[in-house]
Order: C-alpha cells, then structure tokens, then sequence
C-alpha cells in the first residue's frame, strides 16, 4: 500500500555536505538551545530546513524606538517567514527585540570581455569561464551562495579567478550595473553573466 500527497513537498533539504558541516558544527553545538549574540541569531537561523543564507546586524527598530536584533535571510519558497521569526524568539531572551526579513534582490548585469590564447578554443574557454563564475555547484565566485547577503564583490578576486582559466590571457572589460528589474532571482546581487572572448 501507499500513500499518495496532493500537495507538492516543501520546506524540504539534502542533507548538509561535509564543507557545510564543518562550518556550522563547532557554533551549533555551543547553542545548546539559546540564541544570545548575533552570530548564535545566524546559526539557529541556519538550522532551519530551506534556508539556505543568512546575515544579521543591529538596527535602531523605530516603533520600538530601541536597537533590534535584525535577521536577513534567502530560503525556499515553502519557509514561511513567521516560522523563522517564532523558531529564533523562542531561543532569545523574551524581551530582546527582533526583526526578520527576507532578504531583498537588486537585478545586476555582469560583463567581462577576455584576451583568449588562439591555440584555445573560444567557446570551451567561455564556458570554462562561465562555470568558474557562476556554477551547478554553488561554488561559482559570483554565484550568491558564495556572496552571501549585503556582501562586496572584490574585482581582485574575479580577475584572479578568471585569469587562472586555461586558455584565459587577459581581462579587457568588467562591469557589473543594477538593472531596474529587482526580480531578477539571487540575494542582494542577483548576476546575468556576459562572457566575450576576444
């Protein structure tokens, strides 16, 4: 026998891969229950199934004219944000002031145009390039997972990155530019990449 669900499933993760492990073990198991300080507030956060990134700071809460706790977060369709809020007040002091949010895009355009050794194929070493910025893995250097939420976006580390692709000879071009479309899916900087070998 079986049984079968009208709703699609939701709120749902893989299980955490042993990079994830190693970064939130040593603090998740100094929770112990309680969340004190903001970098406890980002790890129980964390800990919820669906969210996948998180950023926190203190922020002057003007209806309650005192500084808020204030949790930015990016997750799964299906996590609801009063969910977030009830699971990190139920961890904090009663009376410690706390905001979530999710956390708001900003539509960008990225634009590199590169120098590419002729004995190289251009298309392959567009496509080197492209994963190397923005891959399946998360691991691209302008994907939003290694962003983060609100972060900077260094032109050194693009350029190093970049220039360490096979066939790559120089960087002629970068740009990166909001766009008026703040829709476009990401974090704070959600990127659509333009890659030109010249």
């Amino acid at each position: 026998k079986s049984v079968s669900s009208p709703l699609a499933p939701y709120s749902g993760e893989d299980a955490d891969s042993a990079e994830v492990l190693r970064a939130l073990w040593p603090h998740s198991t100094l929770l112990m229950g309680r969340a004190i300080s903001l970098d406890d507030i980002e790890i129980a956060a964390s800990e919820i199934p669906g969210v996948s990134l998180v950023a926190s700071g203190w922020e002057w809460d003007n209806g309650q004219q005192q500084p808020a706790a204030h949790l930015w977060y990016i997750a799964e369709p299906g996590v609801a944000k009063a969910t977030i809020q009830t699971t990190l007040a139920a961890m904090m002091q009663p009376d410690t002031p706390l905001i979530v949010d999710p956390a708001m895009a900003l539509g960008a355009t990225f634009s590199i145009s590169i120098g590419t050794d002729p004995s190289y194929d251009a298309t392959t070493v567009q496509a080197s390039v492209q994963s190397v910025l923005l891959n399946n893995n998360n691991e691209g250097i302008i994907s939003f997972e290694q962003i983060g939420i609100g972060n900077p976006i260094f032109r050194s580390a693009i350029f190093e990155s970049v220039l360490n692709v096979s066939g790559v000879i120089s960087i002629t071009n970068l740009t990166i530019s909001l766009t008026d479309n703040p829709q476009i899916s990401g974090a704070l900087l959600a990127t659509v990449q333009k890659v030109f070998p010249s």
